[in-house]
């Protein structure tokens, strides 16, 4: 008898069969995977290499993105940076990574380059020239280094548009509209400047670049006149500012609060939210009201009819007493009231107010003081007419005789029919 937890002999072969058949699959797979498949210097790649950069990417890319997330998470709690801001950097960190972690599994595969080489690949690649102007090469990496630094520039030059605005200029005793445009000439001359420099560190000769000016002033002079407009439009709007970011305008039927002045166009937000964005050269070839040009304060009028019978001298009291109680309504330039008309069917009244708070919404300041109104002339019985009419009569006309007559006619249409 066996003891007990000891294999029979035929347990055991199988066993040892088993282990030696896992070797045999083993080896097999260390000949498959150790397969070349192309040289790269002095070692091959092989289909285990490949295996090995495909699992450490695939990781690398899984961290990347749990990174790129964290990293949303804590910009999101950072008020000083803007959503574009903040976009840009989450790319520039994510690829940074991605780099950075290619090299290192290069490092630790078999596979004879290094990250120097990698670079060195690169280089001579982006070095390739693919056009000329003038005796200057323009190559890929030089394309790449005047956008990298184009865009650093546009995001420096926007925050220091934004700090001369709200920071540099407040204390200086200028309203925030000049301030506005102040820091947006200041942006415009540092974007130029700095565009200029930027070709000269890459080394692109701007002499060579007068052929593309000449095309590019031939194409302003013909398709591109209405952009050309806009912008020559944009400078006169920021130099001689008949309208600032803040005035209360009506410019081609549309009627808001000035919330940005570029060179091309300017944002209007109207009273239903909704951001409109209007040429500059309607503002210099077409009429505009800017209802708060020189002063905040906007007059509203109120037309008020009533019945014949109310007193005029009490109506005007009454009307004095509601403009004086509304909090909307300025003490100076006192409100109004004129005696307008007497028209077919009441006295007609003009209230006009002043105010300084409801610039951006007059309606609702008329519809509170309409309300006020109504109850005040009806504490006070003062009453609004209704349309009326007088009917004069000039002859009177026998309808009895017609009457008869219709009837008679009538009889004999019917006897006629059977």
């Amino acid at each position: 008898m066996h003891r007990a937890g000891l294999l029979s002999a035929d347990t055991m072969r199988q066993v040892v069969l088993m282990i030696d058949l896992i070797g045999v699959l083993l080896q097999r797979l260390n000949l498959i995977l150790s397969h070349p498949l192309l040289v790269i210097g002095s070692s091959s790649v092989t289909i285990g290499t490949v295996v090995f950069l495909i699992g450490w990417s695939s990781l690398l890319w899984f961290l990347t993105a749990f990174f790129e997330k964290w990293l949303t998470a804590k910009l999101s709690k950072v008020d000083a940076f803007s959503d574009t801001l903040k976009r840009q950097l989450l790319v520039v960190t994510r690829w940074t990574v991605r780099v950075i972690g290619v090299l290192w599994i290069l490092d630790l595969s078999n596979v004879d380059i290094t990250a120097v080489q990698v670079v060195a690949y690169a280089d001579s690649f982006l070095n390739i020239p693919f056009v000329h102007i003038g005796k200057t090469q323009i190559t890929l990496w030089s394309v790449i280094y005047v956008l990298s630094l184009w865009l650093v520039l546009i995001v420096a030059t926007n925050r220091l548009q934004k700090w001369c605005a709200t920071k540099l200029l407040v204390h200086s005793g200028i309203e925030f509209g000049a301030r506005h445009a102040i820091s947006v000439i200041v942006k415009y001359v540092m974007v130029s400047i700095g565009f200029v420099v930027i070709l000269q560190s890459a080394g692109i000769d701007l002499s060579a670049l007068t052929v593309l000016a000449g095309a590019v002033g031939l194409g302003l002079s013909f398709g591109l006149q209405n952009i050309t407009s806009n912008l020559v439009s944009g400078l006169i709007v920021l130099i001689e500012r008949p309208i600032k970011v803040g005035d209360r305008i009506e410019v081609a039927g549309i009627t808001g609060d000035v919330k940005n002045i570029a060179l091309r166009a300017t944002t209007i937000c109207t009273n239903d939210n909704i951001e409109i964005i209007v040429p500059n050269s309607e503002f210099i070839s077409g009429n505009v009201i800017n209802w708060s040009h020189s002063s905040r304060d906007v007059r509203v009028s109120l037309p008020v009819g009533v019945s014949y019978s109310s007193d005029p001298e009490a109506v005007y009291g009454l009307l004095l007493d509601v403009a004086s109680q509304h909090d909307g309504v300025l003490q100076d330039p006192p409100a109004t009231v004129i005696f307008k008309a007497f028209g077919d069917s009441s006295l007609d009244f003009v209230l006009r107010v002043s105010t300084k708070t409801h610039v951006t919404s007059p309606a609702i300041l008329q519809s509170e003081l309409n309300f006020a109104i109504f109850k005040k002339f009806k504490q006070n019985g003062i009453e609004f007419p209704f349309p009326q009419r007088d009917l004069h009569v000039r002859s009177v006309v026998d309808l009895d005789g017609l009457l008869k007559s219709d009837k008679g006619q009538n009889k004999a249409a019917d006897t006629s029919t059977v």
